[in-house]
C-alpha cells in the first residue's frame, strides 16, 4: 500500500486487516516509525506491536514477522517496508558502507546486502498469514528538452523499495494524497477497495461493540 504522506496509509492498513480476520481476529503491527501506531491503537479493535527500531536489516524484519506468524497471528501489518531498503541499516546504507570500506564502487556493493533483501523476499512468500506493506513514496522528476530548453517534468511518485517488490504482491494500490482512496484502477485492486470501503463504513460500529464486549468482560 503505497503513498505519500498523510494519504491514510496506517489506517487503511488497520481497516483491510481487520476486514480479513474478523472481529476477533488477531493483528501484529510491526512499527518502524517511531511508535507512531499508537495514534490508531482503538480503531478497528485494536491491534498488538512490535517496535522495531534501527538497524532496519532484513533479518530484523523476517525475525518480527516470524515473531507474529509463530504466535498465530493471521494478520500482520509493516509499517513501513520502506525502511528495510532506505532506511538506517537498510539495503541502500549496506552497499554505502560496503563500499566506503573497500575504496571501490561496483555490484560487489550490492552482492550481500541483496541476498539478504532476497531471503526477506522468500520468507514473505512462504508466510501463512496475510500480509499488508505500507511504503513511502517520493517523487520521480527527469530533464527534458522542450523547444531548445531544459525543464523539469514530474513523472509522479515511485515506491521506495526495490523497483520488483511491488510485483510480488496479490494486490497493490496506491492511495492518492489526502483522500484515503486509491488511485488508478486495478481488478484485485477494486475488489480490495471495496472490501476497504466496507469496513471504512462499519468500523465505527465495530469499535463499539469490541468496547462493549470489554466491559461486559
Amino acid at each position: 500500500m503505497p503513498a505519500p504522506s498523510g494519504s491514510g496509509k496506517t489506517y487503511s492498513a488497520i481497516l483491510y486487516a481487520r476486514g480479513l480476520v474478523g472481529p476477533n481476529g488477531k493483528i501484529g503491527f510491526v512499527d518502524t516509525e517511531n511508535k507512531r501506531s499508537r495514534f490508531y491503537a482503538d480503531v478497528a479493535g485494536g491491534f498488538d506491536v512490535i517496535d522495531l527500531d534501527p538497524p532496519f536489516t532484513s533479518a530484523r524484519y523476517i525475525e518480527a514477522i516470524k515473531t507474529f506468524e509463530d504466535a498465530g497471528y493471521k494478520a500482520i501489518i509493516v509499517d513501513s517496508i520502506s525502511h528495510e531498503w532506505e532506511g538506517t541499516g537498510g539495503v541502500l546504507e549496506q552497499a554505502d558502507a560496503i563500499e566506503q570500506s573497500t575504496k571501490r564502487s561496483g555490484l560487489h556493493c550490492w552482492a550481500k546486502p541483496k541476498a539478504g533483501h532476497k531471503k526477506l523476499m522468500n520468507e514473505l512468500l512462504q508466510t501463512r498469514a496475510h500480509l499488508i506493506f505500507c511504503c513511502r513514496v517520493k517523487e520521480k522528476v527527469t530533464q527534458v528538452k522542450v523547444n531548445g530548453k531544459t525543464e523539469i517534468v514530474n513523472e509522479g511518485f515511485v515506491v521506495v523499495q526495490e523497483k520488483m517488490f511491488i510485483y510480488e504482491m496479490t494486490v497493490s494500490m496506491m492511495l492518492a494524497e489526502g483522500s484515503h482512496e486509491r488511485a488508478g484502477r486495478d481488478c484485485e485492486a477494486d475488489r480490495a477497495a471495496s472490501m476497504g470501503r466496507s469496513w471504512c463504513r462499519r468500523h465505527h460500529r465495530l469499535d463499539d461493540l469490541l468496547r462493549r464486549r470489554t466491559h461486559a468482560a
